[in-house]
Formats: C-alpha cells, structure tokens, sequence
C-alpha cells in the first residue's frame, strides 16, 4: 500500500511541477506555427554549406515535432529544395528538442539543464550535418520518391503554415487550434507514458544507484543509449523520466544521452529514412547522434565538475505560496486538455504511435493508417 501511494503522490507532484510548463510551451509552439511562414523556412534551409547546416539545426530547435512525425516534414522540405546536410541537422534538432520540452526541463531540471539539452542537440546536429556535406551526394535523389506512411500522427507536416491570420480572434484560433488540439493530441498519450514511468522508477529503482556501479562512466550512458534507440518516447515524456533517474543517482550526463538519443530515434523512423534517403544517410545519422549523445554527455559531467553546479531535480511544489496556486491551477487545466483530448480519440492515436514505434521491434505487422 505504501508503494502504491508513493507511485501516485511521485506522479502528482511532477504533473504539478511540469503542468505550468507545458502549457506556456503549448502556446508557445501555437504561435511559431502561426507566425513563421513555410517559405520562409524552405528559403533558409536552401543551401549548400556548412551555413545551411547551422541554420537548420537551430530552426529544428524550438519546433515540437516528435522523431515519426518530422519524418513527412523532412521530405517536404527536400523536395522544396532543401540539402541533405540541411535535413539531416534538422531531424536531429526537431525531435530532441522543441519549446514544450524545454519549458519542462526548466521546471524540473533546473535552467542550467535546460540551456545546456537545446546546446547538446545542436552540436549533434552539426556533427552530423558536417559528415554529411562531405559523404553525401545531395544530387541522389532517387530515395525521395512518394510520400512514405510514416505509422503515426501527420501533425508534423502542419507545423508551417503559409496563410496569414487576420485580426486577434483568427490569430487566437489558430494558435488555439495547434497549440492545444492539434499538439496536444501529439503529446497527452506520451506524456502519460512517461509520467506513469517516473513514478515506476521513483518505486521500483533502488534510492542509490551508485552502489551499483551507474553513477557515472560510460557503463551507464551506455545502457541509456541501449534503452533510447529502438524505442520511441517524446522529448517532453523523456524529462520526468530523465528527473527520476537523476533522483535515484544516475549521472545528469548519462540523463542527457538518454535526453538526446531517446526522442531522436526508433526502429520506426530510421526504416523510413532509409527508404527515403538511403542506407548511407541513415549510417551517418546514427552514428552521429550516438556519439554527439556520448560526448554530450561525457562534457556536461565535466562541465558541472568544473563550475561546482549541481543538478538537483525539482520533485515537490511550494503548496503555500502564489507559485504553488498557479500549479494546481495548471495542474488542473492540464487534466482537463488531456481529458478532453483522449475523449476525441488521442488516446487512439497514441495506442497506435506505440505500437508502430514500439511493438514493430517484435513483429512486422503494422497498424494501417485510419
């Protein structure tokens, strides 16, 4: 009984820590999606060089698209003309990163957490981008050929939008209608996924990993990597799961390669890539984001050694003060988006994302496209 309470109270004290989060990043997606036309993106993704490269992954940054839905993004915008090398940096920015996960990272991980995740996604992205100007042929192009059913949700391939909003009210609904249908929708599923694993690893994981020899070093990052690859989880389920780790000992590096390799990859994605841009591309684009992960990783334990920084989770609220009210009050408005969502059919779509992302590990049957 005792652990049964433990999981749940686990639970609902980091659904209040992330709610407020979640919901400015909610908006916050809303409104890129609204006011950055899809021009205007293809234009800056163009290029050629290593300019392009840096360009890319830093507008894969803010954008909350999960690894299976920037898949249909990433053809888009090669057929509209944009490099390989380009491509390649913004499938690793977009889905390792996004405003909603870093809001949520902040509320319990701490800013320094925070800044550093977008960074360590960046320099994988350049990496990769880097390998790929040099080894691949961007004029071979037969790999893009029709549009490949990627199994999950196509919200993805919305997150630009070209039509201008007229007035505050249109603006309103459009923001609305991304940030808390259609990115919700995205999100609830995972999200529930990964706070009902924070609250198994807060009962079931032992209170000091290091005495089992997973503080830090390459063993636990490792087995992180082992975890993350084939299997899919979302940048914003990834945090909580990544706090409650960090609870029970594991090094805040080996937390960032889970962080970076988790929401990146799976078995899904990568068969799509490389029937859209070819075994080489795929090949480059692992091994990059599995050593970016690693020296990432390996850099920020470091790096927190050197400036004296801890990394200390944000597990319980502040109940009698002006910040504990606001999250209740998010905490509350945050079921009630997830409520409400489920009930139009969320809760299908994530059954089937698991299942195309996950079980295909098992079995090659697929659930088709409704």
């Amino acid at each position: 009984m005792e652990l049964i309470k433990l999981f749940f109270f686990g639970i609902w004290e980091i659904f209040q820590l992330l709610a407020p989060f979640m919901l400015i990043g909610l908006l916050l997606a809303g409104m890129l999606h609204v006011f950055i036309p899809r021009h205007v993106i293809q234009r800056l993704m163009g290029g050629k060089g290593l300019l392009s490269v840096i360009t890319s992954a830093a507008i894969g940054i803010p954008l909350p698209i999960c690894s299976c839905a920037v898949v249909p993004v990433s053809i888009e915008l090669h057929r509209k003309g944009a490099s390989k090398p380009s491509i390649m940096s913004f499938l690793i920015t977009t889905p390792e990163s996004g405003t909603d996960s870093i809001m949520i990272t902040w509320g319990l991980l701490g800013p320094f957490m925070a800044i550093a995740r977008p960074i360590a996604s960046f320099f994988s992205a350049l990496l990769a981008g880097s390998f790929a100007i040099g080894l691949l042929r961007d004029s071979d192009k037969k790999h893009v050929g029709e549009k490949e059913d990627s199994g999950c949700h196509n919200h993805g391939e919305e997150c630009f939008d070209d039509e201008r909003c007229v007035g505050i009210v249109q603006c309103f609904k459009r923001i609305w209608n991304y940030a808390f249908i259609k990115m919700a929708d995205e999100i609830v599923f995972s999200l529930s996924v990964g706070l009902l694993l924070a609250g198994l690893i807060i009962v079931a994981f032992p209170d000091n990993l290091a005495m089992y020899g997973l503080e830090k070093g390459i063993i636990p990052m490792l087995i992180m990597l082992a975890v993350s690859v084939p299997l899919y989880i979302c940048a914003s389920a990834s945090t909580p799961i990544a706090a409650a780790l960090i609870v029970k000992g594991i090094s805040p590096g080996a937390a960032m390669v889970f962080l970076l390799a988790g929401p990146a990859t799976n078995v899904t994605t990568i068969a799509m890539l490389t029937r859209q841009f070819g075994g080489r591309f795929v090949r480059i684009y692992m091994a990059c984001i599995i050593a970016g992960a690693l020296i990432s990783g390996y850099a920020f334990d470091y790096l927190l050694v050197l400036s004296g920084i801890h990394i200390i989770p944000t597990m319980s609220m502040d109940s009698h003060s002006f910040t504990g009210t606001f999250q209740w009050v998010s905490a509350l408005l945050l079921i009630a988006l997830m409520i409400w969502r489920f009930w139009n059919g969320a809760a299908r779509t994530g059954l089937k994302d698991l299942y195309n992302n996950t079980f295909v590990l098992f079995s090659k049957k697929r659930i088709s496209k409704t």
